[in-house]
């Protein structure tokens, strides 16, 4: 595996718009500032349904960020309102997938844990507060 190499999220967008796909390395690690930055990116992609930036990210992903993507992106299904959001979802889904993304048994189980907080906060059998403070320990 190469060396991490760390970069601002203004580089890793750049990098990310003009990476030549053919010549991704497979074997790539990203730093743990980088993955937290590119986290929160396609976090705000995902959010905001920019399925271009969201995409684009991909490409600049080592493994473990996939893995980390895919867990963002299963947990936002339960945010979604309408069929275009579902189908964008389900495209980037595979998209991730695709590119390496493989640890399906964490982001079943996280987004399950979401779920269940949720459902627990709107049933009131917690309130949203203890909600925030189960999912945050």
């Amino acid at each position: 595996m190469s060396t991490p190499h760390c970069c601002n999220a203004k580089k890793l967008k750049s990098r990310a718009a003009t990476i030549d796909r053919e010549k991704v390395v497979l074997e790539k690690k990203l730093c743990r500032q980088d993955r937290i930055e590119l986290g929160r990116l396609l976090q705000g992609a995902v959010s905001s349904h920019n399925w271009e930036l969201a995409e684009s990210l991909i490409f600049v992903a080592d493994p473990q960020t996939l893995n980390d993507a895919l867990c963002i992106t299963l947990d936002s299904i339960w945010f979604l309102s309408t069929e275009p959001e579902l189908n964008g979802i389900t495209v980037f889904i595979r998209k991730i997938i695709a590119n390496g993304a493989y640890d399906f048994t964490r982001a079943t189980l996280r987004t399950s844990f979401l779920a269940s907080c949720v459902s627990a906060c709107q049933s009131r059998t917690m309130s949203l507060v203890d909600t925030i403070t189960v999912m945050a320990q």
